[in-house]
């Protein structure tokens, strides 16, 4: 009797993600319960990859200015904004205390939630769209 057992092993990447899908231009839809509660903001970011491939930097993140990045991470299929970060730029800073984002739409869209402390204690909870540009 001859028997044949065949064995596969599918070696799993840590991020689930595209990660090429990430970098680029972004148009961005956010909505603020505190700043900007009456209307929604559009406005423009880019986001870039380092070269571990798993860390992103966003441009123009919230949109405090363009030379301004928020810095994140890719966690399996989530995008993770670093936690209790302060981004810097010419009129001040703020500290976004979390934040997190998905990828729908085949890769096309990100939604996000974060939390922004503009340094008077007041929490802001945005949630945003970012949709390819």
């Amino acid at each position: 009797m001859f028997m044949l057992f065949v064995h596969s092993c599918e070696v799993m990447n840590e991020s689930t993600l595209p990660v090429d899908s990430i970098e680029g231009s972004w148009l961005v839809k956010e909505e603020s319960s505190y700043f900007k509660s009456t209307t929604t903001t559009t406005y423009r970011v880019y986001i870039s990859l380092a070269a571990d491939s798993t860390t992103f930097f966003i441009d123009n993140f919230y949109q405090i200015g363009w030379g301004s990045s928020a810095i994140g991470y890719i966690d399996g299929d989530r995008l993770v904004l670093e936690p209790d970060q302060e981004v810097a730029a010419g009129f001040g800073s703020f500290i976004i205390k979390e934040g997190s984002g998905r990828f729908t739409n085949n890769f096309e869209q990100i939604q996000w939630s974060y939390s922004i402390d503009d340094g008077s204690g007041v929490f802001d909870e945005v949630t945003a769209i970012y949709s390819r540009d």
